[in-house]
Formats: C-alpha cells, sequence, structure tokens
C-alpha cells in the first residue's frame, strides 16, 4: 500500500495510526454490541409482544371484516398504544435493574415494537385480499420469531427449535383464540362484511 512509498519513519508512523483507529473500532463496536446484548431483553420483550399481539388484533378483525384498511388501521392504532404501554412497563422494569437504563431500556423496547407492528400492518395496507395480507403478515411474524429466537438462542445457549416452535405455537394460538373472538362478535352484532 501506501505506506511503501513513504519514507521508514513516516511509514512506521502511518501504520500506528492505522493500528490505534482499528483498535478503537474494535472497541466501538464491541460496546454497542455490549449495549445490544445487554438491553436484549427488552427488545425481545418487545418483539415478541408485539407479533403476539398485533398478529392477534389483525387475525380478530379477520372474524369482523373483509376490509384489509380497517384491519390494518386497527393494528396500528393498537400496536402504538401497546407500544407506548410496553415502553413505559420497560422503564419501570429496569429502574429495579442494577446497570441498565430505564430510558434506553424504554427506548429499545418501544422501537422493536413499533418496528414490528409497522411490518405485521403492512400487508393489510399493499393486499386487497383478507385471507392473503393475514398470510403474509403471519409469515413475518414467524420470520421475526425465527431471527430474534435464534440470535437469543446463541446468547443465552438455548435450543433454538424448541424455543422457536413454542414462540411459533402461542403466536398462532393466540391468533386462533382472536379469529374465534372476532368471528363471535361480528356474527354477534351482524357488524361481519358492513366494512
Amino acid at each position: 500500500g501506501i505506506e511503501k512509498s513513504l519514507p521508514p519513519e513516516a511509514s512506521g508512523k502511518l501504520k500506528a495510526i492505522i493500528e490505534d483507529e482499528e483498535r478503537h473500532e474494535l472497541e466501538i463496536i464491541s460496546s454497542l454490541d455490549e449495549k445490544i446484548v445487554k438491553y436484549m431483553s427488552f427488545v425481545i420483550l418487545g418483539l415478541a409482544d408485539a407479533i403476539v399481539e398485533i398478529n392477534g388484533v389483525h387475525a380478530g378483525f379477520l372474524g369482523v371484516t373483509e376490509s384489509t384498511i380497517v384491519t390494518g388501521i386497527a393494528g396500528l392504532v393498537v400496536g402504538l398504544s401497546a407500544a407506548i404501554s410496553m415502553s413505559s412497563a420497560a422503564y419501570l422494569q429496569a429502574k429495579h435493574d442494577v446497570g441498565k437504563s430505564p430510558k434506553t431500556s424504554a427506548i429499545m423496547t418501544g422501537i422493536a415494537y413499533i418496528l414490528a407492528v409497522l411490518a405485521l400492518a403492512l400487508p393489510y395496507f399493499l393486499i386487497r385480499r383478507m385471507i392473503s395480507a393475514f398470510a403474509v403478515s403471519v409469515s413475518l411474524g414467524i420470520v421475526m420469531i425465527a431471527g430474534f429466537t435464534y440470535y437469543a438462542s446463541i446468547l443465552q445457549r438455548k435450543e433454538f427449535l424448541r424455543e422457536f416452535l413454542e414462540s411459533t405455537a402461542l403466536m398462532m394460538g393466540t391468533a386462533l383464540a382472536s379469529y374465534i373472538f372476532g368471528d363471535a362478535l361480528g356474527t354477534f352484532f351482524g357488524i361481519r362484511g358492513i366494512f
């Protein structure tokens, strides 16, 4: 490289500067990784709760309406409200955890929650057929579950497949129960198909 074209003294200084910068870069990456690991439980809590809750909301509306727009909006409204609630709970929990910032915990939980909500609601604004939008949203939920379960299984040395299947079963069970409830409400009040 360029250091070969420099005089030996300048080449040595340049090499020392590059090594120092590489060391600083590794320290910064390490501190970011530590922060992510330190607050991973809050991120996972936000993601897991959002995936289960918002897919449940969407499944419930699958039993009430044929409108993907109404269902998507319902997911966003419930999701934002739940993100605020979960962030508040994370803040309060972190106040009792030594070495964790309540503010950072709340922010990490809220951001994870909102990102999951947006991803899960998006199919309802892009796809007009309700069952197709629901299938895409559930598939996105399963992919997100696989991602955070894999990461958590490495950090916590847990079996990936068992954790993944358990989380997926919880999401699907919640969706089924919500669909049954939504369908019963839609039938009882005679609103299915009105909007």
